[in-house]
């Protein structure tokens, strides 16, 4: 596999830092000296991380000595050996060829990082079906899975043997998690009134008001940007969104003034929700906006804001 990859290997598959001096030490190459005392120093004489310690210090996206010159999918590779860096990369720059959302390449790469330092011993060309299967019946045993999480671990793995290294696909055609049925989380129209009642931060309120108001994602509602409102015709042009599709939602008058509140006092430029420092607001912070506003309303029903979509289809 090693040889294949790098036959095919183009500029951007390298993986040298150029930015900050780096140090090699043996967890990985290309760290930052800042960074690397952070990184559990390993046992004199071991070269390669251990199943067990991969499941304790391989954090998804969290980590702080991560390589942040490297994509965010490409982040967990923090541990793997040069072969397996390069195979990551690999990956990586097919999903984004096949035109992935970053979302499913960041899942896709954390699940094939995790895959890689499981097998740090083998080549990937030289996994059988039988020991991937071992793999994932171990991990399902291990781990709280849902049958969500199965399936883009099965997925991710599929995505090497097939697409990368074109393989046929019934060799690897595991067996699936059957999806389990569960109602959503809906907010009462009362709960609704007092989580936006309490965000006493206008671009806070306006962010929930959207939310419930268009029935949008959360990753809908941060890339959301100023062009997108058209008030002429009373719509918001959701872009891009779920299976790169676009679709228009509907603007109501008591929205619709809202927003000309929070633009006169805020004015922003490109995204209609920008960050403090500018630039597009962040899923995570609009979360906690939620969060904060359902304490501060008593309100003790989970959900987030997907749950607000669920509301929103049925008040």
């Amino acid at each position: 596999v090693e040889k294949r990859l790098e036959k095919n290997a183009s500029p951007l598959l390298t993986l040298e830092l150029r930015s900050q001096p780096t140090v090699v030490s043996p967890q990985g190459e290309g760290l930052q000296e800042s960074q690397q005392r952070k990184i559990p120093a390993l046992p004199a004489g071991q070269t390669h991380v251990t199943k067990e310690q991969a499941a304790i210090y391989l954090k998804s996206f969290r980590a702080g000595h991560l390589n942040q010159t490297m994509p965010a999918a490409l982040k967990p590779g923090a541990f793997l050996n040069k072969e397996q860096k390069l195979a990551l990369r690999a990956y990586y720059e097919m999903l984004k060829l096949r035109n992935y959302s970053p979302n499913t390449a960041k899942n896709y790469c954390n699940h094939f990082a995790s895959f890689l330092l499981y097998f740090n011993d083998q080549k990937p060309s030289l996994i059988t079906k039988n020991e991937i299967l071992d793999y994932l019946m171990k991990l399902r045993n291990e781990e709280r899975w849902s049958s969500t999480i199965q399936n883009q671990k099965i997925n991710a793995i599929k995505f090497f043997y097939e697409k990368l290294l074109k393989y046929p696909k019934q060799m690897y055609d595991l067996p699936r998690a059957k999806k389990e049925w569960k109602l959503p989380a809906v907010f009462a129209e009362e709960e609704v009134r007092k989580i936006i009642n309490a965000a006493e931060n206008l671009k806070h309120k306006t962010m929930l008001c959207i939310a419930y108001a268009g029935g949008l994602r959360v990753s809908e509602i941060v890339n959301i940007k100023v062009k997108d409102i058209d008030s002429a015709r009373m719509v918001i042009t959701v872009r891009q969104a779920k299976g790169r599709k676009d679709r228009q939602v509907m603007l109501s008058e008591t929205l619709l003034i809202l927003l000309r509140e929070y633009y006169k006092k805020y004015k922003p430029k490109e995204y209609v929700f920008e960050g403090q420092w500018g630039g597009q607001y962040s899923s995570r912070s609009l979360q906690l906006v939620l969060e904060q506003a359902k304490e501060k309303a008593g309100v003790k029903k989970k959900g987030s804001i997907h749950a607000f979509r669920h509301s929103f289809a049925t008040h």
